[in-house]
């Protein structure tokens, strides 16, 4: 069973910090099943937050934080939400088996 973690635990980002998107396993690893797919590393150029309707708020909408992330190995940036991605430093409490 792995480790649970806080995901509020080092939710803070800034530009040109260095992060990759977060692992996601969608299967139990048993011998028949498909590697997991390779994580992305790049660096945060951008941030912004935007508005989000939400049913569960009071005002009927909340605030999001999004980064612009420069991927490694492509001129590519995309535009991904603050939860779908980690400190590089972290990636190794992610993939370890325990």
């Amino acid at each position: 069973m792995t480790k649970q973690t806080n995901p509020n635990e080092n939710r803070t980002f800034a530009v040109n910090d260095r992060v990759c998107k977060r692992p996601v396993r969608n299967s139990i690893a048993t011998p028949n099943t498909p590697k997991p797919i390779k994580v992305r590393h790049g660096v945060i150029v951008e941030r912004k937050q935007f508005k989000q309707i939400s049913r569960q708020a009071v005002k009927g909408y909340c605030y999001r934080w999004q980064s612009k992330i420069q991927w490694d190995g492509t001129d590519s940036t995309d535009w991904v939400d603050d939860i779908r991605i980690i400190h590089e430093a972290e990636l190794d409490k992610f993939l370890s088996k325990s």
